[in-house]
């Protein structure tokens, strides 16, 4: 007698790992709107995930906003991921929702995690460190500004920042031009 075929146990548990991970995304896309993921898009991009609190953000969306300038990329700001797990000061995002025009969306979310596990893990004390076709930025680990940031960034399209890049030399050039985009009369009343 011939003995039957058994389906393995893990191919079973990865089967049934993907159908979850299908289930998630189709509820995920059910709530929210879905849009076409940049990462498969082909402009320059500077992604920011936003951390901290309103003076934080402030000078991580500059120094995005600027190098979205300087470069002529599109800026992609995650406002999620950040304060997932900022249990001690429970910080939310502060920035003006008009800002956030370009919001990351779920699979760049998911990709974007990837990439910064993969930087964390084995790039701990790197600064600046390329992962397939994305500049991983880092500046967590520096304690002033980074000298040479404009010009790792000039001839790359896809740029990750991570850090809190406070220092108004990240945004200097185009000081003006964002502090308008910030202060406008739809946002603030100014006095």
């Amino acid at each position: 007698k011939k003995a039957e075929p058994t389906i393995p146990v893990w191919p079973a548990i990865k089967i049934l790992l993907i159908l979850f991970i299908l289930f998630f995304l189709y509820k995920w896309l059910k709530k929210e709107s879905f849009n076409i993921p940049y990462i498969l898009l082909m402009k320059k991009k500077i992604y920011i995930s936003l951390i901290g609190g309103l003076g934080n953000q402030l000078f991580q969306y500059s120094c995005a906003l600027n190098l979205a300038y300087k470069l002529n990329a599109k800026l992609i700001i995650d406002d999620r991921t950040g304060f997932l797990f900022d249990n001690i000061y429970n910080r939310k995002l502060s920035l003006p929702k008009k800002l956030l025009k370009n919001k990351i969306s779920f699979f760049d979310t998911l990709f974007l995690l990837f990439l910064r596990l993969i930087k964390k893990t084995f790039y701990k004390k790197k600064i600046f460190h390329k992962i397939f076709n994305y500049l991983i930025i880092d500046e967590t680990k520096s304690k002033s500004y980074i000298e040479n940031f404009y010009d790792k960034t000039k001839n790359e399209n896809k740029i990750y920042l991570i850090g809190f890049f406070q220092s108004e030399k990240y945004f200097f050039g185009n000081r003006q031009k964002i502090i308008k985009k910030i202060f406008q009369k739809k946002f603030y009343k100014i006095n």
